[in-house]
Formats: C-alpha cells, sequence, structure tokens
C-alpha cells in the first residue's frame, strides 16, 4: 500500500522538481557565474507568483502574465544591482534590502492580501497539480520539461554570445574583464536581473501548479537553490566519468527492471519508466567508447556473447515464461549486434555494400531483441561520429524518434515512457572523457549483474509476491 502511495505521488513531486529546477538555475547564474549569493530570490519568487495571479484573475493572457512576472523579477534584480555596484553596498546586504522591500511590496501587488487562489476550474492555467495523472498533453510534466528544455537552450545561446561570454569573464576575474575594457558594473547587474527573472518566472508557474500564491512562500528558496547548486556541483562532477555513468545507467535499468516486473500496474510506474529509458543510449555510447579503446575486439565481442548466452534464459523468464524462448532474446544480444555492426562498418577489409549487408543483417538479427534496431543503429552512430558529437546525436535523436513514433497511432503509458531515451543527450553531453577504473572485477561485474538481477527479480515475482 504504501509503495503504491509513493508511485502515485511521483508525478506531482517530478513536476515540482521541475518548477524549482527553473529557479535552481536562476540561482546557479549569481552564485556560480558572479560569485554572488543573491538573498533577493526569497522576494522575487513570490513577487513573479503574485503578478502572475493578479493578472490572471483580471483576464490577462496566461503567456503575458508569465512574461510579465519575468519583467518583473528582473526589476526586482536591478534594484539589487543598483543597491551593489553604483551605490557600494554589499552583495549580500543589497539582496537582503531588496528581498525586505518586496514583502511590502508583495503584500501591495495583491491588494493587501496574504495570499489569493487562482483555481483551474475559474482560470485558463498553464499547468495545474490536478492535471498531474492524465495522459495528455496538459500533464505538467510535458509542459514544464518543455519549458525547462527551452529555458537552458536560450540560455546556452545567450552564454555563447559576446555579452555572454563577458558575463560570465566578470564572474571569473573582474580585474581581467575590467583590463579588457568590460564594463563589469553593468555585466553584474545584467547577471542579477536574468536571475531573478528566472526566479519570478518560476514563481509564476508555482503559483499556478499549487493554485494559489502566498507573500511567504518563498521563504528559504535562496537555501534551496544553493543546497541544488552545491549538491548537484559535488554529485555531477562524479557522475560524469566512465565508471560511475555506467553505474547511473545500472541504476536507472534496475529501476526499470523493478518495475516493469514487479509493479506494473502501479499508478505512476510510467514516470519511473521515463527514468530508466536513459539506460539504452547510455550504454549504447559507451560500447562505442568500448571500441574505440579496446585492445582485442574478438576477446570484447566474445565476452558480450557470452553474457547473451547466460542471460538469455533469465530474461525470457521475466518476459512471461520459457515459451518465449525462441522468440525474444536480451539486450547483451542487441549491443553484441551492434559492436559487430560498428566493426563491419570501420572494416577496411569490406567494401561499401559489404559494410551495408553487414549493419542490415544485425538490425535484422536485433529485430525482436529487447532495443531492437534502433539500439544497434544507436552504437553505430555514436561510434562512426565519435569526434563529431552533433552529427552523432543527431542520428541518435532521429533514431530514437522513429522509435517513440511507431505507437503514435495508438498513444499508450509505454509509448510516453520511450520519450526518456531523449533524458541520456544532457548525460551523455556533460561526460567528461575520463576512463573507466582499470579493475578486472568491476569490468566484468557490469556483464554478470545483467543476468544475476533478472534472475533475482524473477524469484521475488514467481516465489515470494505470488505467495
Amino acid at each position: 500500500m504504501e509503495i503504491a502511495k509513493l508511485f502515485n505521488a511521483l508525478p506531482s513531486a517530478g513536476s515540482q522538481g521541475v518548477i524549482w529546477g527553473i529557479m535552481a538555475i536562476g540561482v546557479y547564474i549569481t552564485y556560480r557565474i558572479l560569485d554572488v549569493a543573491d538573498l533577493t530570490v526569497d522576494g522575487s519568487i513570490a513577487t513573479g507568483g503574485a503578478v502572475a495571479a493578479v493578472l490572471i484573475i483580471g483576464g490577462c493572457n496566461v503567456w503575458v502574465a508569465m512574461v510579465a512576472a519575468f519583467l518583473v523579477g528582473m526589476l526586482a534584480g536591478l534594484a539589487t544591482g543598483i543597491f551593489h555596484t553604483f551605490m557600494g553596498i554589499p552583495a549580500i546586504l543589497a539582496g537582503i534590502l531588496t528581498q525586505l522591500s518586496l514583502y511590502s511590496i508583495n503584500l501591495r501587488i495583491l491588494g493587501g492580501k496574504a495570499n489569493m487562489a487562482v483555481s483551474v476550474n475559474n482560470y485558463p492555467l498553464l499547468v495545474s497539480a490536478r492535471n498531474a495523472r492524465v495522459l495528455s498533453l496538459s500533464n505538467p510534466i510535458f509542459i514544464l520539461a518543455a519549458l525547462a528544455v527551452a529555458v537552458i537552450a536560450l540560455l546556452y545561446w545567450f552564454f555563447g554570445t559576446e555579452r555572454g561570454c563577458s558575463l560570465r569573464a566578470t564572474g571569473a576575474n573582474a580585474n581581467m574583464a575590467r583590463a579588457q575594457g568590460i564594463n563589469t558594473n553593468a555585466d553584474k547587474v545584467l547577471g542579477l536581473m536574468l536571475s531573478n527573472g528566472l526566479v519570478a518566472f518560476s514563481g509564476a508557474l508555482l503559483t499556478q501548479y499549487q493554485g494559489f500564491v502566498d507573500v511567504g512562500m518563498g521563504r528559504g528558496a535562496i537555501v534551496i537553490g544553493l543546497a541544488a547548486v552545491i549538491i548537484g556541483e559535488v554529485v555531477f562532477s562524479k557522475i560524469f566519468h566512465n565508471f560511475a555513468l555506467k553505474l547511473l545507467a545500472v541504476a536507472a535499468m534496475v529501476v526499470d527492471h523493478c518495475t516493469a516486473i514487479l509493479f506494473p500496474a502501479v499508478p505512476g510506474a510510467w514516470l519511473l519508466r521515463l527514468f530508466g529509458r536513459l539506460t539504452a543510449p547510455v550504454m549504447c555510447y559507451f560500447i562505442a567508447e568500448g571500441y574505440a579503446h579496446t585492445s582485442n575486439l574478438r576477446r570484447y565481442l566474445g565476452r558480450l556473447l557470452l553474457t547473451a548466452v547466460v542471460s538469455h534464459v533469465p530474461f525470457v523468464l521475466c518476459q512471461g515464461g520459457l515459451d518465449r524462448l525462441f522468440r525474444t532474446t536480451g539486450v547483451i544480444w542487441t549491443l553484441f549486434l551492434g559492436l559487430l555492426a560498428l566493426a563491419a562498418s570501420e572494416s577496411d577489409r569490406l567494401p561499401l555494400w559489404g559494410k551495408f549487408l553487414a549493419v542490415l543483417g544485425c538490425c535484422l538479427l536485433a529485430w525482436n531483441a529487447d532495443w531492437s534496431w534502433y539500439a544497434v543503429l544507436w552504437i553505430l552512430g555514436f561510434g562512426t561520429f565519435r569526434r563529431d558529437k552533433r552529427r552523432a546525436f543527431t542520428v541518435f535523436a532521429v533514431v530514437g524518434l522513429l522509435y517513440v513514433l511507431q505507437d503514435a497511432a495508438a498513444p499508450s503509458l509505454f509509448t510516453l515512457s520511450r520519450c526518456g531515451f531523449f533524458l541520456a543527450i544532457p548525460v551523455l553531453l556533460c561526460y567528461n572523457g575520463t576512463l573507466g577504473m582499470r579493475s578486472r572485477a568491476l569490468q566484468y561485474g557490469f556483464y554478470w549483474f545483467y543476468p544475476v538481477h533478472l534472475l533475482l527479480l524473477w524469484f521475488i515475482r514467481a516465489f515470494l509476491l505470488l505467495s
């Protein structure tokens, strides 16, 4: 029962996590890029929510309300920036002054009320907690994920421009930036404005999601944001090594298999399967990396083939029984065929038509296997364009999109969970190229863990859950 409650709460928790993640991006701009702990955040998140709520209630379009919230948040950052740069007030004190001022301003925006309701029943809100378990485009997870991707893409573009580079230079070394003719005060103000604009934007989303705004809802937001940034840096600096990234993929695979084999009908299980989908691209990526670094290709292929044979029976047992023995096979077989296709395509002994037939044959042999032909093409794309990430991930995205859309005529939660493949893109883009630990125990452990954990899950389902 408790497990069911956990699964049921996951969609709502995931949606709120994305909203707070957008806020954390704003905190990251000031804390990591500008090296300023901006306490304005505690007030600007409520300011964004208050402005959005008042405008929506007044009949304004929800998108216009969120843009207005972003602009008002920028004004809050402008005030902090002026206090800090032109008046010479220390950054932390400037943030406190603006934060305290915003509490009174927020009350004024709300007409003297401490809180205000914005019900989805009365107003056309963009996101709402009531739709967290609805399989439609109104589900806040889809909308918020799209907004988060758009925000990250825009910031990625901005910090690559001349103005963005000057802002980064200001945060890295203000004295050197001034020596290069950069107006560091203007860049600090711009960074504070951009940060608080994003925070206010997340406040507008949070107000819509929870259905009300409160003048105190931003209390402690800076602590949450700083904790997210610091923990994220500590954890992810370790994750994006070869071994740790493989370990992340294995953990996602275990979550996916536990959900599919033990709790397939639990509400909210599709969200865990969404996370589990990032396993396939990560493993395909490292199969291609293994091809580039292996000193003995035949031994590498033999290891994969042996693991595929050993894990076949446990896989079909988890899939429904031994009657499927000759109808499907596990993912290790697909990885073996992908590596074989990559080796054939890179061979100097085969003509072009021979390479084409070899790749086609591997795709056909993987047709009924787990991860199917698309994993073969992923390995091929990652290996062929190893030095060109743009082309490699373009191939990955096209193949993944084809696989997701094959059931577009009759969509289901499982079809939706396949979109989790694309979660691997930011993860792999952050991979720092560090090779794994030179340990035979760990090397072979990744292979043998697959059949062992499948046998364990089958045993739990067959003898424990059904007893």
